[in-house]
């Protein structure tokens, strides 16, 4: 059997615990030059950067103007971002003078409210007509070339025939393109300048016949 032990005989050991003061933290006052620039650059920031609270200057998709949104901040999952609601809310029916239109569904028969839209209800709706082309008005990620990148595209082919490169893939091809681009380059500006001397020359010529010299 075991022996039972009393908690009388059990030697309590006391620790001993010191206080723990929390000191005030201790703030470095800025100099004067530190204030002025931080209130400098304060100032030089843009209405919304000064104003956060406002929110987000936006095209709204809903009501077809521009308005401030609120923001308000997520906190459900990371990142934590600041969204920007809108309080418009999309209307699906067309009034017109106090009066609420009305089209005949093709597959009931009976009347439904017409939308206020003029995407066609029989056929699926793009991109565009869903959200706005305006979400799409961004510089193309590979921009077409204007007319003197075509030229010199086109000079820089004939260039790279003529002096004879026949490799067309790998880190030598690499080069060889660049040697022929700037040849092209070379030519087409010769061309240019000799273009703009014979122009010159005419003009001169022209005035010289304008003022009776000749």
């Amino acid at each position: 059997m075991k022996e039972e032990v009393s908690f009388d005989a059990i030697e309590e050991q006391v620790c001993p615990v010191e206080p723990i003061t929390m000191s005030p933290p201790e703030f470095t006052p800025m100099s004067e030059e530190k204030v002025q620039a931080a209130l400098k650059a304060i100032r030089q920031r843009s209405f919304s950067e000064r104003n956060p609270h406002l929110g987000k200057m936006i095209k709204c998709q809903v009501c077809g103007r521009r308005h401030r949104a609120a923001p308000k901040r997520t906190s459900e999952k990371p990142p934590f971002q600041i969204i920007y609601v809108t309080d418009c809310e999309q209307r699906f029916t067309n009034v017109k003078n106090g009066f609420e239109c009305f089209r005949e569904d093709s597959e009931k028969g009976t009347l439904v409210p017409d939308l206020r839209t003029a995407i066609d209800p029989d056929f699926q709706p793009t991109i565009r007509q869903i959200v706005g082309a305006a979400a799409f008005a961004k510089k193309r990620h590979n921009p077409h070339p204007n007319a003197r990148q075509l030229q010199l595209i086109e000079r820089t082919r004939k260039v790279f025939a003529e002096m004879g490169f026949t490799i067309t893939e790998g880190e030598q091809a690499q080069k060889n393109m660049e040697i022929a681009r700037k040849e092209a380059k070379h030519q087409l500006f010769r061309e240019a300048r000799k273009r703009r001397r014979v122009i010159r020359k005419r003009t001169k010529l022209s005035r010289r016949i304008n003022r009776g010299s000749i």
